[in-house]
């Protein structure tokens, strides 16, 4: 096959092949890092024979390829923040968290409230990581915009599973999205402590005052 004559796109089959393999079979951190490391001495005791020979053969195709599989899973594995040890979920308890977080983005609002993706940054006074989707009500007049550090105290509740086969799974897009749980705040609930001044800080900036402008003229 043709395929076969241009190395970078069956190595990136193999490394995409292993991204899909640890999504759906999910294999312990462990044994993942255990298959790399045997791989990679694998791969390098057929690199070094095949500068030996005037002719490469097959081993050294196929330790590549299971290289690049294991390191597809390795790299899913770490990209998937809920798998750190740092990551908010470790530090829940069951009742109401003590919330310090910074919002990254504004969502669509639905009919009562305000939708925000928040980057949690303290939980229960644990240094974390990991986002969440917070759901302010509108009747409040307090204003949140990109980048605002937020604190909050309340109970942390996990999205609804689809119940029928072929319905779109809003729950599974968002654990996709490294999203796992939702936070719904009254009035005066959440508190301003300050402003991170992150990327989307200064592009949420510059669409408010592009936004204006086209307002104006």
């Amino acid at each position: 096959m043709k395929l076969f004559k241009f190395p970078i796109i069956t190595i990136t089959i193999s490394f995409i092949f292993g991204i899909l393999s640890n999504y759906f079979f999910k294999p312990k951190f462990e044994l993942i890092l255990g298959f790399t490391i045997i791989l990679f001495f694998i791969f390098l005791v057929a690199f070094l024979r095949s500068n030996k020979k005037l002719f490469q053969d097959i081993f050294f195709g196929i330790s590549c390829y299971l290289l690049f599989l294991s390191v597809g899973a390795f790299s899913h594995y770490l990209h998937s923040e809920i798998n750190h040890k740092n990551h908010y979920s470790k530090c829940l308890i069951s009742d109401k968290n003590e919330i310090k977080a910074t919002i990254s983005a504004v969502l669509k609002p639905s009919k009562k409230y305000n939708k925000y993706v928040v980057d949690i940054t303290n939980c229960n006074a644990n240094n974390t990581i990991g986002k969440i989707i917070l759901y302010h009500k509108k009747s409040d007049s307090l204003d949140l915009q990109i980048g605002y550090d937020v604190w909050f105290y309340k109970e942390f509740h996990a999205f609804s599973k689809s119940l029928n086969p072929y319905q779109f799974d809003y729950s599974k897009y968002l654990e996709n999205q490294n999203i796992f749980h939702q936070v719904y705040c009254n009035e005066n609930e959440i508190r301003i402590f300050g402003t991170s001044k992150t990327f989307s800080y200064y592009i949420n900036k510059l669409r408010l005052k592009l936004s204006s402008s086209f307002e104006k003229h």
